[in-house]
Order: C-alpha cells, then structure tokens, then sequence
C-alpha cells in the first residue's frame, strides 16, 4: 500500500496545479481574470488536463511499479498517453456510459491518430499507431496498462473534486440527460450514487483479474482512503460476485473474442511479433486490420 500512497500523493500534488490561473494571458485580456483570485476552484476541466494527469499517473506509476512499466519503455507509454485522446478534437468528449456509438468513435479517433503519426519518425510513427490499436483494445499487456491508466485518472479526479465538494452526483447527471443502462446498473452494484462509486466499479469491472489488477487496485484504495477514511463498502462483495461469475462460465467471462473491422490501417506497421488486436471485455470497439492498403 505504501507505493500505492506515494503515486496518488504526488498525482494528487500535481493536478493541484489545474486551479492555479495563468496570470500573464488573464491580465492581457485573453479569459476573464482577478489578479486577487489566483486560483480558480469552479473551472471545468479540459482533455488536455486529463491527459496531463494520465501522463504524470504513467510516469508515476513506472516509477514505483517499475514492473508494470519498465523505464526503458516509459517515453512510449508518455506518447501514447499524450495521444490517445486526439479524436476527441472532433468528436467531443463522449461519456463513457453505454451509449455512445463506439463504432463511429473508433473510426473517427483512427483517422485522426493515423494523420497525426503519419510524418512522425520511422518507426517510432509505425510503433505508435500499433500502441494506440493495443490501447483501444487492451488485446496486449501494454495496451491494459494504458487503457486502466486513462480509466483510473478519471476515477482519481472524480476523488479531487469530492474532496473540495464539487458534486459529482448521478442526480445532477439525470438533470441533463437520461441515466443510462450502465449508469443504473453501476449505481446497483455500489449501492451509491457518487461519481467516484461509479465510475470506479466501471473501471474494475474493465480491469477484473487482469495481471494488472492489483497495482490498480492498491493507488486506487489510496485515494479512496485518503479522501473518505475507508475503502469502498461494496468493492469486496462485488469482486466476489464477478470472480464467482467468471470462475462459472456464465455471462460475466473474460474470453477474448476477435471481431471483423472494415478500417485498413494505411502505415506500413511490422506486426509478426504482435497478437492481432482482439475485443477484450467490455469493448464495442472492433480491432483494427494491421493489413496496410494503397493511399
């Protein structure tokens, strides 16, 4: 647990930092700004400070769990990182709560990894797209490790802005859109209905019995100890429930199963030595095809 205390203490240290308000462009005029209010408490968060809290979680996490993320592959993990929510430049940022179209998603988010990496460095532009495709379907160990980073930032920031009494309440959710199947599904399984509840058992269900599970789970009881005093009530009996759903062959197993994919990946990517992406549980993202075409 000591490692899982010094990672979330020194992420929870640097997201301090998004409420600090940059003087110089305030001052100029360029976003309303009170030289007597340095910090801001009530802004809302953008992906790029999501993303800045992924990549410090990365480095964090490589450093104290140098088992998980080697050093040596650490600035790969980074650029990943800092890529992976580039599609969102389009789309938005669609919640992750069961209704979005994932197919449209993935499609929109490869064409905009594939424009982005296509003048990168070979093959460090080739090895990148790969990683992305890993990611969105956590069909290889690094492509989970990323995957469960990017859903635990989340979970941690849902923490911060419960510690200074920001929300994050499903009824304030209802109050703009409809809950759907898997916000009342999740809300059933904790018995609450907190943001961080929430979104933490839908981020455990993603990464149950995985080999990376118990790093995840150690920073994220951390946190929850920290801010609360106490570990999720629910998480034990959950846990026991899902394992004894897998362990029974019925609807909750973790069988990897491919699935057809009509977007050609148009980089030329040597992937002899990689498993073909797969659909790993909980994705309705199908895999990429590997198989370069004529652009």
């Amino acid at each position: 647990m000591e490692r899982g205390q010094q990672v979330w203490q020194k992420y929870y240290s640097l997201k301090r930092e998004s409420r600090v308000v940059r003087s110089g462009f305030g001052l100029y005029g360029v976003y309303d700004y009170d030289p007597e209010q340095p910090f801001d408490d009530a802004r809302s968060e953008s992906d790029l400070e999501h993303t800045a809290g992924m990549t410090a979680l990365t480095t964090l996490t490589s450093l104290y769990y140098p088992e998980l993320i080697p050093p040596a592959e650490l600035s790969l993990y980074l650029a990943a990182a800092q890529l992976h929510e580039i599609g969102e430049v389009e789309l938005g940022d669609l919640p992750d709560d069961g209704t979005r179209n994932e197919q449209q998603k993935c499609q929109a988010e490869w064409a905009a990894v594939e424009r982005y990496v296509r003048d990168l460095p070979a093959p460090f532009g080739a090895e990148l797209a790969m990683f992305f495709m890993e990611f969105q379907h956590r069909s290889t160990r690094r492509g989970r490790i990323l995957y469960g980073l990017d859903k635990l930032e989340a979970v941690l920031q849902g923490l911060i802005y419960e510690r200074e009494g920001r929300g994050g309440h499903s009824l304030n959710k209802s109050r703009r859109r409809k809950l759907s199947a898997q916000d009342r599904q999740n809300i059933a399984d904790t018995g609450s209905p907190k943001l961080a509840d929430i979104w933490a058992v839908h981020f455990m269900e993603r990464i149950l019995a995985t080999p990376e599970e118990p790093v995840f789970l150690e920073v994220l009881e951390a946190a929850v100890r920290d801010v609360r005093g106490e570990w999720f009530p629910w998480a034990q009996r959950w846990r026991q429930q899902e394992i004894g759903a897998v362990s029974s062959g019925s609807e909750g197993s973790l069988e990897i199963e491919p699935v057809e994919c009509g977007v050609k990946c148009s980089l030329e990517i040597e992937a002899s030595d990689r498993p073909p992406p797969q659909k790993a549980r909980g994705s309705e993202c199908p895999p990429w095809s590997l198989a370069p075409r004529e652009v």
